[in-house]
């Protein structure tokens, strides 16, 4: 049988994370970056695409390590956890952002978006033992649905700090809007915290295996 508060605990954190890439990476901080932070005729969406592409290369080389340290050590749910807070820590942090500090904004964003992807990764990997094969498509399709709302709430709690105004002489209310989007996450993240269930055991690597060649050998089979 089902375990309907897990399958709500492991759905909620689409809802919680979807303000982050919401409010984040698309619509708000990604505007204040390059049009309030990056100075006036600087290259502000060129270095927002560095620093997407640092932390996508970042997860691209340790996501399959910390897959593998999940997997074989039991603790996937504690990665979970980690990785989340870890995010919010970064998101909140990008408050100190102010106009001019473009190195500072960018290493935030790039320690935030980094957690981020990891623990959605993370929280994907439970959605096969929630239920039998058949149900997985209709649980993730809630999770997708509550996603969606999830990115409208963030997005409603910080409009009114934005109005029309991404530069640096609306600079305290877009940098408070970072603060409002890591408690969101942090709040909205609890019944995932709560509910879902660490459903891995603790096991051996094999013989002469690190958790290094491990993740990368489960990358090498799948291509």
């Amino acid at each position: 049988m089902n375990n309907k508060k897990e399958i709500f605990g492991w759905a909620m954190f689409d809802f919680a994370n979807s303000a982050y890439t919401t409010n984040i990476v698309t619509v708000i901080f990604v505007n204040y970056f390059v049009q309030g932070i990056v100075p006036e005729g600087s290259h502000g969406k060129t270095l927002w695409g560095g620093g997407i592409f640092v932390s996508n290369l970042l997860i691209i080389l340790s996501a399959p390590i910390i897959g593998a340290v999940g997997d074989f050590s039991g603790s996937r749910k504690k990665l979970l956890i980690t990785t989340c807070l870890c995010c919010v820590i970064g998101t909140a942090g990008l408050f100190l952002a102010t106009p001019g500090a473009v190195v500072l904004a960018l290493i935030l964003f790039v320690i935030s978006n980094y957690f981020f992807q990891i623990s959605e990764s993370l929280c994907s990997s439970f959605l096969p033992n929630l239920a039998e094969p058949s149900q997985l498509g209709k649980i993730s399709g809630f999770g997708w649905a509550l996603g969606y709302i999830g990115g409208l709430v963030g997005l409603v709690l910080c409009l009114p700090f934005v109005g029309d105004d991404f530069g640096p002489d609306n600079q305290f209310n877009m940098r408070l809007t970072n603060i409002i989007t890591a408690a969101a996450f942090l709040i909205a993240a609890i019944p995932t915290f709560l509910f879902l269930k660490e459903h891995g055991a603790i096991q051996k690597l094999p013989p002469g295996a690190t958790y290094v060649s491990v993740g990368f050998g489960r990358v090498k089979e799948t291509l």
